[in-house]
């Protein structure tokens, strides 16, 4: 009740209440930025990634929420797939071989869409180049044997 009435009086005051009602944390342009309420775009800089990099090497991988406090506008999740698709050394660039794909089109069909799992059996993959590279194959599998024809007798 004592939250109501706060809120109401700081939309009549054109002010933002101290904290939010709903779950009583302290609000802020930052908390609003960090939250996605202002979206604005902006490329990555060397600072940035060298900081990430610093950062990563003293506390470790899996702690984003912490690292993503010593920057300023940028999300932990933001945090995590900077490292994994650009910063971290341990995703290979190199181009899938056969054995790969063999390998994949077979663990995909005991295990499904398990991306990360199937990544994980790897070296130097990710779940999402996995993905990736069985929607490929799928779609170049559907390509070369063609459209399903079904011939009916009138």
């Amino acid at each position: 009740m004592m939250a109501d009435n706060r809120m109401k009086i700081s939309f009549l005051l054109n002010k933002e209440p101290e904290q939010d009602a709903l779950h009583g944390h302290a609000l802020s342009k930052e908390s609003d930025a960090r939250a996605g309420r202002q979206s604005s775009r902006r490329y990555w800089s060397k600072h940035e990634d060298e900081l990430l990099r610093s950062l990563v090497e003293k506390h470790g991988r899996g702690k984003w929420t912490l690292l993503a406090q010593q920057f300023d506008d940028r999300s932990a999740c933001q945090l995590r797939c900077r490292w994994a698709y650009a910063v971290s050394n341990s995703r290979s660039q190199r181009p899938f071989t056969p054995e790969e794909d063999r390998f994949i089109l077979e663990q995909y069909s005991l295990a499904g869409s398990r991306w990360t799992l199937i990544a994980g059996l790897m070296e130097d993959r990710l779940g999402n180049d996995v993905k990736n590279r069985i929607r490929l194959l799928e779609r170049r599998r559907r390509r070369e044997s063609g459209p399903i024809r079904v011939d009916r007798k009138s």
